[in-house]
C-alpha cells in the first residue's frame, strides 16, 4: 500500500506544488494579474512549443509509435463531443449554455497538466508516449471549440463557409499545432537537428512544465469562485470525476496499460484548459463562468488525479 501511495504522490504532488508556488507568488505580489497574463503568453508561444517540439521530435515513429493509441484517443474524443452535444443541446435549449457545457466537459489541459503527470509517473518513456497524443488533442480540442463557440455565440454564427474558414484559420494559427506538425515531419524524415538547436529545445522542454504550472497557479482568480458556486461545482465535478470515470474504464476494457493508459487518463482527467477561457472570451460565450470552472478545476485537479492514479495503481493497471 505504501508503494502505491508513494507512486501516486510522486505523480501529482510536483504538479500541485508548482501551482501552489504560483498562488503564493500572486498572494505576496511577486506576480500581478497583468504580468501573469504576459507570462502565460510566453508559455503558449515559447515554452509549450519548445516542450512539444522536443518530445515529438524524439518519438521513434518506426519503433515506439502506437497508431492504435492515437486512433483510439481521436475516436473517443470525437465520440464524446458528439454525444454530449446531441444530449445537451436539446435538453438545455440554449445554444450558448449547451456549447459552453460541452466545451468545458470535453476540453482538458492535457498539454500543461497531463503531460507533467505522465512524465512524473513514467519519466522519459511516459513523456514520449504522452507526446503522441498531443497533435490529436490539439486538433480535436481546437476544432471542436471553434465549432461549438461559433454555434453558441450570442451573435449569429454566420454562414457555413465563414465558420469553416474560421475553424481552419484557428487551426493554422495555433503555434502548438504548427509545432507538432513540423516536429513530426522532421522526425519522420530522419533529419538530425544541429546540436545547438537540439540542446535549446531540450532546455525549453525541461523548463516548460514547472514554469507554466507556476503561471497557471498565479492566474487563478479566487473572487470569481464565489459566483455560481453550485453550478461551477457541478461542472467541475463532471470534468474531473464523471468524464474519467466513464472513459478510463473503457480504455482499460480495450487493453491499454502502463504509459499508454497513463496518457489516456491524463487526456480525460486533467482540469479544464486555460485556452478554453481565452476562446470563451473571444466568442463572448459565458466567459466569466468558464473562467470560474477553470479556476476550480485547476485547484482540485491535482487531488482528483491523485485519487485516480492511486486506484489504477492499486489494481496494477500502471
Amino acid at each position: 500500500m505504501l508503494d502505491i501511495l508513494a507512486f501516486s504522490l510522486n505523480a501529482t504532488l510536483p504538479v500541485i506544488l508548482f501551482m501552489v508556488l504560483g498562488i503564493v507568488s500572486r498572494r505576496f505580489e511577486l506576480l500581478d494579474a497583468a504580468t501573469a497574463k504576459k507570462l502565460n503568453n510566453l508559455c503558449f508561444l515559447v515554452f509549450l512549443p519548445g516542450l512539444l517540439f522536443y518530445n515529438v521530435y524524439n518519438i521513434d515513429f518506426t519503433a515506439e509509435f502506437s497508431l492504435g493509441l492515437v486512433i483510439y484517443a481521436a475516436v473517443t474524443l470525437a465520440v464524446m463531443i458528439c454525444l454530449l452535444s446531441l444530449i445537451l443541446f436539446p435538453i438545455l435549449g440554449d445554444r450558448a449554455r449547451a456549447a459552453t457545457y460541452v466545451h468545458i466537459l470535453c476540453r482538458s489541459n492535457y498539454i500543461m497538466f497531463g503531460i507533467a503527470i505522465a512524465q512524473n509517473m513514467f519519466g522519459e518513456p511516459g513523456l514520449r508516449v504522452a507526446a503522441m497524443l498531443i497533435p490529436v488533442a490539439l486538433i480535436i480540442f481546437n476544432f471542436a471549440a471553434v465549432i461549438l463557440l461559433s454555434v453558441g455565440s450570442i451573435k449569429e454564427a454566420g454562414s457555413t463557409a465563414v465558420m469553416i474558414k474560421e475553424v481552419l484559420s484557428g487551426l493554422i494559427k495555433n503555434p502548438l499545432i504548427v509545432t507538432s506538425i513540423v516536429a513530426t515531419l522532421i522526425s519522420v524524415s530522419g533529419l538530425v537537428l544541429p546540436v545547438w538547436l537540439y540542446t535549446t529545445s531540450r532546455s525549453l522542454s525541461n523548463l516548460a512544465a514547472p514554469f507554466c504550472l507556476i503561471i497557471l497557479g498565479a492566474q487563478i482568480d479566487w473572487k470569481n469562485l464565489r459566483e455560481n458556486v453550485r453550478l461551477v461545482t457541478t461542472l467541475t465535478s463532471a470534468r474531473l470525476i464523471f468524464v474519467p470515470l466513464i472513459m478510463v474504464p473503457v480504455a482499460v476494457y480495450f487493453g491499454f496499460r502502463g504509459p499508454a493508459l497513463a496518457a489516456l487518463f491524463a487526456l480525460y482527467a486533467s482540469p479544464l484548459a486555460h485556452s478554453a477561457a481565452v476562446m470563451a472570451q473571444r466568442y463572448d460565450v459565458h466567459a466569466g463562468f468558464t473562467t470560474q470552472v477553470l479556476a476550480m478545476s485547476t485547484v482540485l485537479g491535482g487531488f482528483t488525479n491523485f485519487v485516480g492514479i492511486y486506484i489504477l495503481r492499486y489494481f496494477e493497471l500502471f
